[in-house]
Order: structure tokens, then C-alpha cells, then sequence
């Protein structure tokens, strides 16, 4: 029997699109996949590069504008994202924007791995010990008591 939980997800402030910026390696979109098919099956709208990123426009333009259209960034905690330079690029952009605007971003550990530097001093979601259709009710839960 399916479960059918309802969730009080926060309206989208008028200046944003989106709920979740997600950010993640390559190696790790399958997984991200998932879980982003889930967060929206709940409710929480997400921006992720491979879908949402406008055609010719530069990367660095994307990347800036949907993290800037998003209320919080996720970022997927992998041994893949210790190795991405892109990803890790998207959340000291994010950071910045953290600085001067006050933006959330909500890390969650998918497999053991090493904490970039710049993330040491935030609690994530530990997500390790989840099945990859749970893990969503855990950014969920965050987010919802935000």
C-alpha cells in the first residue's frame, strides 16, 4: 500500500521559481533524478542543471540565475561531488549569496565521503543509511521546519 503524506511546503515568495536549486556531480544524476521526481511528486518545485538550464547562455549564467530564482540550494554529498569542480563552484557562488542575502543551503550526505571545506561548519541530512526513494521525506522535513 502506497503512502500518501501531505506535506506543508512553503508558498514560493514571488521573486523565486523555485523551492530547490540542486546541486550535484555528474556522476550522481541518476540518484538526483530520483530524488528531485520525488521532492516534486510532494510538492517542492526544483531547478537542476541537465532540465532547467537555458540553451546558449553560459553556464555560469545559468548557474546564477536559478540559484538566484531559488529559495534553498541542495547539494548532494557524494565521493563524486569531492571531485567536481563545477558543483563545488555552484555552492561558493551560493555561499556568497548566503552572505549577502541571507539564501539557505541544505547539504545531504548520500554515501560517505569528504566534506569540502566550505561545508565543515554546516549540518547536512544524513542520508547514508536511506534507500534513494526515502530521502526526499528528509529534505522535506527540513525544509517544512525551516
Amino acid at each position: 500500500m502506497e503512502e500518501n503524506t501531505v506535506y506543508n511546503i512553503p508558498p514560493l515568495p514571488v521573486d523565486k521559481d523555485f523551492h530547490m536549486f540542486v546541486c550535484y556531480a555528474r556522476g550522481d544524476l541518476e540518484i538526483v533524478h530520483i530524488l528531485v521526481e520525488n521532492l516534486e511528486k510532494d510538492g517542492l518545485k526544483c531547478s537542476y542543471h541537465e532540465r532547467d538550464f537555458t540553451a546558449g547562455h553560459s553556464i555560469l549564467t545559468n548557474m546564477l540565475d536559478k540559484i538566484r530564482k531559488s529559495m534553498y540550494m541542495l547539494v548532494i554529498l557524494s565521493e563524486n561531488f569531492a571531485d567536481s569542480g563545477y558543483a563545488q563552484h555552484e555552492v561558493a557562488e551560493a555561499m556568497h549569496i548566503k552572505i549577502s542575502e541571507g539564501y539557505s543551503i541544505i547539504p545531504i550526505m548520500i554515501e560517505p565521503c569528504t566534506l569540502p571545506d566550505f561545508l565543515k561548519h554546516t549540518t547536512y541530512i544524513d542520508a547514508q543509511e536511506k534507500e534513494v526513494n526515502e530521502m526526499h521525506k528528509l529534505v522535506i522535513g527540513t525544509v517544512t521546519n525551516h
